[in-house]
C-alpha cells in the first residue's frame, strides 16, 4: 500500500521515489539534484553540484554493479549499472579519489555514501527554465514497453528511443493531442550518450505514479519539510449529477483517453497544485487515494470540489429539546464547559467525524464553538445537514432581506404599464448574457409581430423570467436532470439593470423519486443565484407536454405537486406554468385542482402558455383554458404567454403580460406577502 502524508512538493517527489533501473530517468535523485545545483550555483558562491550515472567497471570485485560505501570504506549498498546520483562537488579526474553522493534506493529510501571517482560520469545539464515544466512521475504499463517520439505523433520515423515496461520517466501534466485523438506527455530522458533529451509517449501507455513515504533515519529533514506544509482537503461533490463519479484526468481535457480514475461522491481528496481555467472549465490539480491505497494525481473539475466542512445540527428531540452539554473530555463524567441549544448548526472536518472517541458506551466528537470553545458532545445528538458554500446565517438573511425589500419599492416606483393597462416582460432560455443586456438597454415590444395584433403586450420590458433547466423528455430517453449553463449570468445582467427576475423549470418528473431529484438539483443551482437583490419572483414549476413526451398518458399531478412541496421550504411560495394540452386536452398530464388540494401552501397562481390569432385574441382552447383557472379552479390567473419563440431585435424570448395589481403582488408572492387580488381574471381576451 501506499501511503502519502502533507501536501508533496516537487523536491518531495524527487527525494521519495526508487530511480529508474538503466539510464531511463525517473524522477529521483537525478532530477532533484539538477534543480539544486543551479540554484546553488545562483546563491553560494564557491559551491559546485553535480548529477552523475553510476558505471561498471569490468574485471572489479564488486560483480556488475557499484559500490556505495560509508566512511569506513564498508559497502552500504550495491548500485546498478546507470543509477543517477547527486554528486557534492565536482568528480575529480585522478585516480584513487572519491566523491560523496546521494541517490535513493530501491526501496524508496534516501542513502548516502562516497563512490570511487571512476565509476562516475557526469550527465549534462538540463536548464532549470526546461526542467520546471517535467513535475510528474509516470511508469510504463505495456509489457512490451512504450516508444519515445522526437513530436507528438506517431509515425515512422519519428521514434527516438524506448521504455521498457515499469520503467519510470519525468513528464509533463500539459499534454498534446494529435489528428487520432492520443494524447501526448512530454516526457525528458537520458539518452545513450548520457545527455538529457525530451521527447514524447503516449498518455494511455503511461500510469501517474504515487509516492512511498521515506522511513529512513536519513530522511527525517525531508519528512520534516514535507510535513510541515499542509495540503487543503476536499470533499467530492456530485449531487447535482446523481451522485455519479468524479473523472480524474491527466489533462483539462474532456477526452475519454485521458481519464485516470473515477472518484465517488463523497471522497477526500487533497489539491496538490494549480487551479486554471480551459475548455470552458476550471480545472484543479488534485491528490486521490483509491480503496487500494494508490494515490492518483491529476485534474478534476473544480465546481465539483467543497471545502472540508460538514454542518451538523444539534438535536435534542430524544432528550426534550434540553441544552446539549460540551464537555471538557469524553465521557459523562468530562466537566461542563458550556451548553448548545436545539437547532444549532455546527461545522465538523471529516478529520473530526473520522476520529470519534469511545466513553460510556458512546461516540464522541471534538466541535468548536463559533466563540472559540472546544470540547466534546455526543455525536448521537447530531444530525445531518448539506453543507453548501453559501450557509445560511441569520446576519446574511437579513441583509438580504432589506436589499430585496428595497428592490421591491425600486420596481412598484419605475415599472411601465402600456395602453391596455399591462405590465410587459419576458421569458428566455437561450439568449446570451450580450444580448439580453442588449434587450433591456434597447428594446420594447412592438403592437404587431409576426402580422399578429399585441398591442396588450406593447412596451417596455419590465421583468425577466430565465430558464434554470429541464429534465429528459421523449419516450424513449432516460430520465435525467439537465440545467442551463447561462442562468447565472443572464440572472447577473438583471441585477445590473435593476430589473425583477425569477426563474422556471421544465420538470418530466413522473413519480416521486423523479421529483426528489429535480427538486434537490434545483434547489443546488437556486442557491448559487439566492443572495441577488432583484431576485424576487416566484419560482414557476413549468407543467407542459411536448411531441413525443415521456410523460403522455401519465398524470404527473402528484409529482409535480411533490416538486413544488419539496421547492417551498427553501425556496418560498412557487406558481405554476402550464397550458390548455397538459390540463384540459384529451393528452391530459396535470390536474390543477388537485395539485392546488396538495400543495401544502395553497392554492397557487398560474402562468398560462397561451397562442393567439392574428387579431390578438386567444385561440378558443387556450381561451376555454383561462376561463376554466378562473372559473373552475382555485388558482388566480397572474400572468399570460402573450406570444411565444419570437425574435425580438434578433433574440429568440416569449413575451408576458400581467396585470399591474398580479406584478405587484407577484413581487413579494413566493415570501406569502400578498394582497388580495380584485379579481383572478387578468382580462386575458383584452
Amino acid at each position: 500500500m501506499r501511503k502519502i502524508t502533507g501536501r508533496t512538493t516537487l523536491k518531495d517527489k524527487l527525494l521519495k521515489n526508487p530511480l529508474g533501473k538503466k539510464i531511463y530517468l525517473y524522477a529521483g535523485i537525478g532530477t532533484m539534484a539538477v534543480a539544486s545545483a543551479l540554484v546553488i550555483n545562483n546563491n553560494n558562491s564557491g559551491s559546485y553540484d553535480t548529477v552523475a550515472t553510476v558505471k561498471d567497471i569490468e574485471g572489479d570485485m564488486y560483480e556488475e554493479t557499484v559500490p556505495l560505501l560509508n566512511k569506513d570504506g564498508e559497502v552500504i549498498a550495491s548500485l546498478e549499472n546507470g543509477t543517477i546520483v547527486y554528486v557534492d562537488g565536482k568528480i575529480s579526474k585522478k585516480s584513487g579519489e572519491e566523491s560523496r553522493v546521494r541517490t535513493i534506493s530501491e526501496d524508496g529510501n534516501l542513502i548516502e555514501g562516497m563512490i570511487p571517482n571512476e565509476y562516475l560520469t557526469e550527465i549534462k545539464k538540463i536548464k532549470e527554465k526546461e526542467l520546471e515544466k517535467f513535475d510528474t512521475i509516470y511508469k510504463v504499463i505495456p509489457e512490451v514497453g512504450a516508444n519515445i517520439r522526437k513530436t507528438p505523433v506517431q509515425q515512422e520515423g519519428n521514434k527516438i528511443g524506448a521504455v521498457a515496461y515499469d520503467e519510470y520517466v519525468l513528464g509533463s501534466t500539459k499534454t498534446y493531442t494529435d489528428a487520432n485523438k492520443f494524447l501526448w506527455v512530454p516526457v525528458i530522458y537520458v539518452n545513450e550518450e548520457n545527455q538529457y533529451e525530451q521527447g514524447f509517449i503516449r498518455s494511455d501507455l503511461l500510469k501517474q505514479m504515487t509516492f512511498e513515504e521515506n522511513k529512513d533515519e536519513n530522511t527525517s529533514e525531508v519528512k520534516e519539510e514535507a510535513s510541515t506544509e499542509k495540503r487543503e482537503k476536499r470533499i467530492v461533490d456530485t449531487s447535482r449529477d446523481d451522485n455519479v463519479d468524479l473523472k480524474l484526468r491527466s489533462d483539462t481535457i474532456i477526452d475519454k483517453s485521458n481519464i485516470i480514475a473515477k472518484i465517488p461522491n463523497g471522497s477526500i481528496v487533497y489539491i496538490v497544485g494549480d487551479t486554471v481555467k480551459n475548455n470552458d472549465h476550471t480545472w484543479t490539480e488534485i491528490e486521490y487515494e483509491d480503496k487500494d491505497g494508490n494515490i492518483n494525481r491529476g485534474w478534476v473539475v473544480s465546481s465539483y470540489l467543497k471545502e472540508d466542512k460538514i454542518v451538523k445540527v444539534v438535536d435534542t428531540t430524544s432528550d426534550n429539546y434540553h441544552d446539549l452539554n460540551l464537555r471538557q473530555e469524553p465521557g459523562l463524567q468530562g466537566k461542563i464547559i458550556a451548553t448548545i441549544k436545539h437547532g444549532t448548526q455546527l461545522e465538523l472536518s471529516s478529520d473530526d467525524i473520522e476520529n470519534l472517541k469511545q466513553a460510556d458506551k458512546r461516540d464522541w466528537v471534538k466541535v468548536t464553538l463559533p466563540d472559540g470553545t472546544t470540547g466534546y458532545v455526543s455525536y448521537s445528538f447530531l444530525r445531518d445537514k448539506t453543507y453548501t458554500e453559501n450557509v445560511k446565517d441569520e446576519e446574511r438573511s437579513e441583509k438580504l432581506a432589506k436589499d430585496q425589500e428595497e428592490a421591491v419599492r425600486d420596481v412598484k416606483n419605475s415599472y411601465t404599464q402600456n395602453s391596455h393597462g399591462k405590465v410587459t416582460g419576458i421569458d428566455i432560455s437561450s439568449a446570451t448574457p450580450e444580448e439580453l443586456r442588449k434587450l433591456l438597454r434597447d428594446s420594447k415590444v412592438p403592437s404587431h409581430i409576426n402580422e399578429k395584433n399585441t398591442e396588450d403586450l406593447e412596451g417596455n420590458i419590465n421583468y425577466v423570467y430565465i430558464k434554470l433547466g429541464a429534465s429528459s423528455f421523449g419516450k424513449n430517453n432516460p430520465f435525467k436532470v439537465l440545467m442551463s449553463d447561462r442562468y447565472v449570468e443572464q440572472a447577473k445582467v438583471c441585477e445590473e439593470f435593476g430589473i425583477p427576475f425569477g426563474f422556471y423549470y421544465y420538470s418530466t418528473s413522473v413519480n416521486e423519486e423523479e421529483a426528489k431529484k429535480e427538486a434537490k438539483r434545483i434547489e443546488e443551482a437556486l442557491d448559487s443565484v439566492k443572495d441577488m437583490k432583484y431576485n424576487i419572483l416566484p419560482f414557476a414549476v413549468d407543467v407542459e407536454l411536448a411531441n413525443n413526451d415521456r410523460q403522455a398518458g401519465i398524470d404527473t399531478t402528484e409529482a409535480k405537486a411533490k416538486l413544488a412541496n419539496l421547492l417551498e421550504k427553501d425556496t418560498g411560495k412557487t406558481i405554476v406554468y402550464t397550458a390548455y394540452r397538459a390540463a384540459l386536452s384529451g393528452e391530459k398530464i396535470f390536474d390543477l385542482d388537485r395539485y392546488n388540494d396538495m400543495l401544502e401552501s395553497g392554492p397557487a397562481n398560474v402562468w398560462a402558455s397561451t397562442f393567439r390569432n392574428n387579431d390578438g385574441t386567444l385561440t378558443s382552447s387556450h381561451q376555454a383554458f383561462c376561463n376554466y383557472v378562473v372559473n373552475d379552479t382555485d388558482s388566480t390567473l397572474s400572468m399570460v404567454q402573450g406570444v411565444m419563440d419570437v425574435k425580438l431585435d434578433g433574440v429568440l424570448v416569449d413575451i408576458n403580460k400581467m396585470d399591474s395589481e398580479a406584478f405587484i403582488n407577484m413581487l413579494t408572492y413566493k415570501n406569502h406577502e400578498v394582497t388580495t387580488q380584485k379579481s383572478k381574471n387578468m382580462d386575458v381576451a383584452r
